[in-house]
């Protein structure tokens, strides 16, 4: 079979062109990365047999230092061109823990269906002193055959020969001030770059303005409100910005030769920085919601008369829509769109028909976007890679192809004038443990689970010996164990690539509940804490995640969003029987009682935890707390509830159900992430652990002479 590599062959019904990077099926013609190919050539000529891992990766990567991911997404894009389940394959079975086989059939094509092959020149050369004979070829003819040879070697050099090297782009600092420089956006000529400081304090966010060849910023804005999502008008006379009051968000303009501030209207709803001006210079972009229970969409708004237009409007079970992008035409706008807070894909809406067009399927977190020249591209930052970085995707979807990677956290791309503009961010989120005073005041905070990446989601175990967490130390998202000192930490999935976390022990220990999303959408898992391969209790197109066990360990309680709303829903623990429906007026993050009478939980559109009989009936709220950002920042203990309280002061509460009471157990002195589940307490109340980020800043980098693939 070693032929396939150069002529066409069929896998099942599907046509594959190796020479092109085309396979040809039943619904049409798709073209695949060389690489892509080069995977599938190789299962290929080896039907039905196993191909490991390792030899994969030297047979089709030899000489390149690669991770297994560049792999795995080879078989993920070959598997979405044969819409090839893996749970059930029909085409290339994933087998645990060693490789790929190519199940399907593989026949090679009938004359006809093959690619050309390559000309073979028969050369009939006559020996030395032999006689013409008198049928001889004319001179012309003789010219022709040469002139022939010449044109289809230079050919076949032409395809033999490598690619050029791509160039090497050389990004350098732009900014090295302390604390954070964000959201640049790019002057239309490529020579000024605005952007939001938080000042040399890191007391408040103003706007700057500089030339890229200058060395000092001038200062747009000096307003005790904090601003920031600079970004040029068309013609690179003025500048819009988001300005946060007590109002809530509104939105200014000034010009770039400094003057005062222009008040254009309200962004009300927006919380998350995002602003885009269309190419005619009539309105501006940005993302907003109605209330906190509502996701965020796409909006505009008229810079003459201040019209407010709603662009995008996802159901209320997504986090939203935000960084909104014009095409250069102005007739269409791709932004980003959040299942949950840092997984998103991209999307594109027409302003004229409002038509949706989902662009990437990755399920990752993206972190910016713009335009390329031309505005047949869409660059992008994201870590579908396993690290941040640069890809490229055309306008209308297709493969995404990398254009830069650092080694650090790349987010917010713009470009213009040949030059590209980023964040380059450098953050150190830690697991930190402080003793119950009531148990031990002499001791203070501490960090218990620290490494220079990202560490969340901790999970002490029933014995109090263990904690599991959620970590992308290996530079994907995975479920590891540490013991209580925060040594002997050891992974156990291995998903690599998928975002995985919110792990929850058993009663007794014994298995793990996570949710992960090798799919895009998350889906509740359960493992043996000990390690083995992971088995999924969910399976549905909605999301479903943050997983709890019953007291007895016979059910998991999670969230589910099938229907277009959350509810909490509950399966049991060895896959047995359908999930059923716990809550219909809405819940979110659920815990059993410790006499396993009650069900407590939240709701994701109102601050608050409520109380329910386990085995159904009235809900009932029995406290204001924790705020909606807090959902995983709450747990049930014998001796009470303990929650976090962000206002007036950070700090963890005790709320004794029977009494009604609530009091004051300690401050902490650093945030804890909203949005996340970041806060546990030991079996025994004795100690708490929870997540914060120790170090993060953010500088920009530049590279000039950019013009993208």
């Amino acid at each position: 079979m070693q032929s396939l590599t150069s002529n066409s062959f069929y896998i099942a019904e599907w046509v594959v062109h190796p020479l092109l990077n085309r396979i040809e099926g039943p619904e049409g013609e798709v073209r695949v990365e060389p690489k892509v190919m080069e995977v599938l050539c190789f299962l290929a000529a080896q039907p039905g047999e196993v191909a490991s891992r390792e030899a994969l990766l030297e047979g089709v990567w030899a000489g390149t230092i690669v991770t297994d991911d560049v792999l795995t997404r080879s078989i993920s894009a070959l598997r979405k061109v044969f819409q090839d389940n893996p749970r059930a394959p029909a085409v290339i079975e994933t087998i645990p823990k060693t490789g790929y086989r190519l199940i399907a059939s593989v026949r090679p094509t009938q004359r006809g269906d093959q690619v050309p092959a390559t000309p073979v020149l028969e050369l009939n050369v006559t020996p030395p002193g032999a006689s013409k004979k008198k049928n001889a070829a004319p001179r012309w003819q003789k010219w022709g055959v040469l002139v022939f040879i010449i044109i289809v070697g230079a050919g076949i050099w032409a395809w033999l020969r490598p690619d050029p090297p791509a160039p090497v782009l050389q990004p350098l600092p732009l900014t090295t001030s302390a604390n954070q420089e964000v959201n640049p956006a790019l002057s239309p000529d490529g020579n000024q770059v605005v952007y939001a400081w938080s000042g040399a304090e890191g007391e408040n966010w103003d706007i700057y303005i500089r030339l890229l060849d200058a060395t000092h910023a001038v200062r747009l804005t000096d307003d005790p409100a904090g601003e920031n999502a600079p970004v040029f008008s068309p013609d690179g006379q003025w500048v819009a910005f988001m300005r946060y009051t007590a109002e809530g968000c509104q939105l200014y303009r000034v010009a770039v030769v400094g003057a005062p501030t222009e008040r254009l209207g309200a962004c009300s709803g927006n919380i998350y920085p995002d602003l885009a001006w269309s190419p005619d210079g009539a309105w501006l972009a940005f993302s907003s919601r109605d209330s906190e229970g509502d996701a965020f969409g796409i909006t505009l708004i008229g810079i003459d008369d201040g019209r407010s237009v709603e662009v995008t409007r996802p159901a209320a079970t997504n986090w939203g829509d935000h960084d909104p992008v014009f095409s250069p035409d102005g007739k269409s706008i791709v932004f980003t769109r959040s299942a949950s807070e840092g997984i998103q894909d991209l999307y594109r809406v027409s302003l004229e028909t409002r038509q949706e067009t989902r662009l990437t399927f990755d399920g990752r977190n993206i972190s910016g976007l713009d335009m390329m020249p031309g505005g047949n591209l869409v660059l992008f930052a994201s870590n579908r890679g396993g690290t941040y970085g640069l890809w490229t995707i055309p306008i209308d979807g297709g493969t995404p192809e990398l254009v830069l990677t650092t080694g650090w956290k790349v987010t917010k791309p713009t470009v213009n004038g040949g030059r590209l503009v980023f964040e380059q961010g450098q953050s150190d989120t830690n697991l930190w443990r402080m003793w119950n005073p009531a148990s031990d005041s002499s001791s203070g905070p501490a960090p218990i689970l620290a490494s220079t990446r990202w560490d969340m989601h901790p999970s002490i175990s029933p014995e109090g010996d263990q904690i599991a967490f959620a970590s992308n130390r290996t530079g994907f998202y995975e479920i590891w164990i540490g013991d209580s000192s925060g040594q002997q930490v050891s992974q156990r999935t291995r998903f690599q690539g998928p975002f995985t976390g919110t792990p929850r022990w058993s009663p007794d220990g014994s298995m793990l509940a996570f949710d992960s999303r090798p799919e895009g959408h998350a889906d509740v898992y359960v493992m043996p804490s000990a390690g083995g391969q992971p088995r999924r209790l969910t399976d549905t197109a909605a999301d479903e995640l943050a997983a709890s066990w019953s007291r007895d360990g016979a059910w998991i309680y999670f969230a589910s969003s099938q229907g277009g709303s959350w509810n909490v829903w509950k399966t049991r623990a060895n896959g047995e029987g359908a999930p059923l429906q716990v809550t219909s007026d809405g819940g979110f993050a659920a815990q059993e009682s410790t006499d396993g009478h009650s069900l407590f939980f939240t709701r994701p559109d109102e601050p608050g935890l409520w109380k329910m009989p386990i085995d159904g009936g009235t809900s009932t709220k029995i406290l204001n707390h924790p705020l909606i950002e807090d959902w995983g920042h709450w747990q049930v203990r014998p001796d009470g509830i303990y929650y976090i309280q962000r206002r007036p002061i950070l700090q963890i509460i005790h709320f004794n159900p029977s009494l009604g009471t609530s009091s004051a157990v300690v401050s902490l002195a650093a945030e804890i992430p909203r949005y996340d589940a970041a806060f546990d307490v030991s079996p025994g109340s004795n100690w708490f652990i929870w997540g914060q980020t120790d170090h993060h800043t953010v500088d920009l980098m530049v590279v000039h002479n950019f013009y993208g693939p």
